[in-house]
């Protein structure tokens, strides 16, 4: 097609032509700046001047919603990164108000300021799209101040947010809690945090966070809470990590979670048993990367003490257990609802099975 030999300048100018050209050439310009549309029209993603181009975007007749955003900024260069999002909020000021928002879950990959109020900058203007789910991953800001937040600091207010995840941050403690206590999000439902953490300022958002319901902690510490930091959950429901992470936080509430769903990745079962035993519910549980060594370890021991060990009573009760090797594919076994001081015999049978 004539187009695609076109230099960019005229392929532009042909996308403002008319409706009839623009149906034409917006496709092969988008694409030629780096702004893909799945072909099921589930994503949209964007890298370099494609963050430019969504101002075509905007106006081309396939303009429609689209349920998640992908935001792959230029992780080489910080001004380059700048510009890419002076782009892409300025394209988010452009949206329509509408019932519906365009996009349902927006995606910043590598996001690099120079200044942790950039990075807040663009997290409010993604919430301003109407989007209920955020994602960062690589998060990095050159600020790095350790003294408490300035009066003038005032945090961002995410009012109807309902999921954030926060991927491989590469942030220094103090950066956690500087980045973390910005942040009001009253309506939050799901955090989920990846890679390597701060510890203390996740608690310390959970302290002012309540009403969340899912905490996926797949993360490691740079530090750890003292033991007299206590939270109040009420609302938790599904608690997904490592056995340690979990094991830390259900020590730190002040009253068991009711949970539907507990996810541990764990090589040992007595921490299965030790997170089992804080917590009430009738919850599906899932057990991750557990070596068959340990499994058959843990059967051989539990068969010599059962006739002689009491095993003490649990509140909760467990109506779905699955297992994952380590080494092996994925195992699940359903089973009916029973208590958790008969874990012993329901693993005992599930593994046998599966050993």
């Amino acid at each position: 097609m004539i187009v695609e030999l076109l230099n960019d300048e005229d392929l532009y100018n042909i996308t403002r032509v008319s409706h009839y050209m623009a149906a034409i050439g917006c496709p092969n310009y988008l694409r030629r700046k780096g702004l893909i549309l799945s072909g099921s029209r589930f994503s949209l993603s964007v890298r370099a001047e494609g963050f430019k181009a969504l101002r075509v975007w905007r106006r081309s007749p396939d303009f429609s919603a689209v349920p998640m955003l992908f935001c792959n900024f230029n992780f080489e260069d910080i001004n380059q990164i700048a510009l890419e999002m002076s782009w892409l909020q300025n394209f988010f000021i452009s949206l329509p108000l509408q019932s519906s928002p365009i996009f349902r879950h927006i995606c910043l990959n590598n996001p690099e300021t120079k200044k942790l109020q950039h990075c807040l900058d663009l997290i409010r203007a993604v919430y301003e799209t109407g989007c209920h789910s955020i994602t960062v991953t690589g998060l990095t800001f050159q600020d790095a101040r350790t003294m408490g937040r300035k009066k003038t600091e005032r945090r961002i207010h995410l009012t109807d947010l309902q999921e954030l995840t926060l991927e491989y941050c590469q942030l220094s403690p103090s950066q956690w809690k500087n980045f973390l206590s910005r942040l009001c999000i009253p309506s939050l439902q799901e955090l989920t945090i990846v890679g390597e953490t701060s510890m203390v300022a996740v608690y310390s958002f959970l302290r002012q966070h309540p009403d969340i319901r899912v905490i996926r902690l797949d993360c490691t510490a740079k530090d750890v809470p003292p033991s007299s930091c206590r939270l109040k959950l009420p609302s938790l429901r599904s608690l997904h990590g490592s056995s340690s992470r979990i094991q830390h936080l259900l020590q730190s509430l002040t009253s068991p979670p009711v949970l539907d769903k507990l996810d541990i990745e764990s090589d040992s079962l007595d921490e299965v048993g030790c997170c089992l035993a804080m917590s009430r519910g009738s919850l599906a549980l899932e057990i991750r990367h557990i070596s068959k060594e340990a499994s058959t370890a843990y059967l051989m021991r539990a068969n010599m003490c059962a006739p002689t060990v009491k095993v003490p009573t649990l509140p909760c009760t467990v109506s779905t257990v699955y297992i994952q090797f380590e080494d092996a594919c994925d195992e699940s076994v359903l089973v009916s609802d029973f208590p958790a001081t008969k874990l012993l015999n329901a693993l005992t049978i599930c593994l046998s099975g599966l050993l």
